[in-house]
Order: structure tokens, then C-alpha cells, then sequence
């Protein structure tokens, strides 16, 4: 609901990390200081008022007022719940405990976009995409006002607001993230099986990797400890395929998380023996 007040708004859906923790728990690795850490898909990938755009405030007695509070959250938590259903169901399907979806199409897409969410929803991405467009809604809206002598100063927040939709909602033509879209839904999807369940994940779970040609590229996403989708460039019209994987793909992927080249700062597995594997 909008009126509800969400403060602390998770970048990485909740229900996402719980796929990852074991008895309700998570196991981290926090890179910046290299401690672990035991935490829960509540606590984690989560910053205060994320997606809230503050007023500002004539005194520091009042209370913090925001730009059409939670709005943004409660859109992002329907396209969650919708993402997630078919996160599942396709979990399921690789892994041979249901037959092939009727929504298998349908699903394969909901992935790609639900990557794409997490990727811009990153608050380093968030802020490096929000701001420019922030910026450019201002410079309207100012030039507007200008000509009918208004002031101009008071639409910095309600800028930042409509910037926060373009980014996570309303992705229009030529925009990054809807580019990014379409280019996934051109490629050929690879689901990797990894039935021991080793997989783990991070607070910026998609890792965007070039192959060959500067313009081409693939994309990962650990949906579960045992299932990752890999996007994988293709010329012609794309499939769906899932494949067994050994351990040095496992370990491959796991390890980025890892490197300088990853932008996360914690690793998450749901236990401590996945994550110190990787720990030099």
C-alpha cells in the first residue's frame, strides 16, 4: 500500500535472498573490512529511504517529509511479487520438479527484466542513472516556471521523484535499462544446474561480462543456490536450454563476486564454508 511508511527499502528483493538462506539465515562477507558476518534476508541489501525523495524541512523539530512516500516502493514490490513467481516456477522446471510452463516465454522474459531491475536498482547504479535525468526534468521544469515567473528552486525534489520513475518504472525507448532489456530478450537463455546448491550471490547479484567483441555481452544472475541464468549473445532466434555444470563454472562465477572488477560489497551464501572458499 502507498499510505504504508517503509523505511528501510531493500535494493535486492527480500524474497529473492531468502532462496539463499539456510533456517532463515544468511552467511556474509563483507569485502571493504574482509569479516563475515551472520545476517537475514530482512536485514540485508537494504538502505533507509532508498527510493524516497526528501522535502525540505523549514525546522529541525519536524518530522522528514517525502515526495509521494512509497510510491516507488509499492510498484517495485508488484513487479517483485510477479518476477519471483516465475523466478520460481522456472527453478523448478530446470530442475525437473514440474513440466514444461505454459508461461515458459512469459517467465524467461520476466527474468530478464527482474536482472535488469536489480542492476539499476544497485543504489551506486541508481544514483549514477538518477541524477543526470533528475537533472534534465529540473532544467525543464525551471525553464518553464522561468517563463511564466515562478519560482523554481522547490522542483529540485519533485525532479529527483520523476527521475526515480524513469529509472525503475517507466523505461522509455533509448533508455539504458530498457536497451539492456531488449538486448537479453534477443539472446539465448542457458539455465546452469548446479545440484549441490554452491551457488551464491552478492548485494549486486548480476554480473555483466564482454565476450569477444567490445559490443557483445553476457549476462549471469543466480536465481537460487542450485539454478543461474546466463544470457549468451546470439544471431538468430533465441532458445532456452538448461545444462549440468562442474564445479570450475561454479567456482568461476562464485569467484567474481569476489574480485575488484564486482561492485558488490558483501557476498552471501547460506553457509560460511561456501564463502571461504573464495577468501584469500
Amino acid at each position: 500500500m502507498v499510505n504504508q511508511k517503509t523505511k528501510g527499502q531493500h535494493y535486492v528483493t527480500e524474497a529473492y535472498l531468502r532462496s539463499f538462506s539456510a533456517s532463515g539465515k544468511l552467511y556474509c562477507f563483507r569485502k571493504p573490512d574482509r569479516s563475515f558476518f551472520e545476517s537475514s534476508p530482512e536485514k540485508v541489501c537494504k538502505k533507509r529511504y532508498l527510493y524516497e525523495i526528501e522535502l525540505p524541512n523549514h525546522s529541525e523539530d519536524e518530522a522528514k517529509e517525502f515526495v509521494a512516500l512509497n510510491l516507488t516502493e509499492s510498484v517495485l514490490s508488484y513487479i517483485e511479487g510477479e518476477c519471483m513467481a516465475s523466478l520460481n516456477r522456472l527453478d523448478e522446471y530446470v530442475n525437473g520438479e514440474i513440466e514444461r510452463p505454459d508461461s515458459l516465454r512469459d517467465d524467461v522474459g520476466k527474468i530478464a527484466v527482474f536482472a535488469v531491475h536489480l542492476l539499476f536498482r544497485n543504489p551506486k547504479m541508481l544514483e549514477a542513472t538518477r541524477k543526470p535525468i533528475a537533472e534534465r526534468i529540473h532544467d525543464t521544469l525551471k525553464e518553464m516556471l522561468h517563463r511564466g515567473g515562478g519560482p523554481s528552486d522547490d522542483l529540485i525534489p519533485w525532479a529527483y521523484e520523476a527521475a526515480n520513475w524513469e529509472t525503475l518504472i517507466k523505461w522509455d525507448e533509448g533508455m539504458p535499462q530498457s536497451n539492456l532489456t531488449i538486448e537479453l530478450l534477443t539472446m539465448d537463455r542457458v539455465f546452469l544446474r548446479d545440484t549441490t546448491g554452491r551457488l551464491i550471490t552478492s548485494c549486486a547479484p548480476i554480473q555483466i561480462r564482454p565476450v569477444g567483441e567490445p559490443d557483445y555481452l553476457t549476462l549471469y544472475f543466480p536465481m537460487t543456490p542450485r539454478t543461474a541464468v546466463l544470457f549468451v549473445p546470439r544471431e538468430d532466434v533465441p532458445t532456452v536450454f538448461s545444462i549440468d555444470v562442474p564445479d570450475e563454472v561454479v567456482m568461476f562465477f562464485n569467484s567474481y563476486y569476489f574480485s575488484d572488477e564486482s561492485i558488490a560489497e558483501t557476498c552471501i551464501a547460506s553457509s560460511y564454508e561456501l564463502l571461504r572458499d573464495y577468501v584469500r
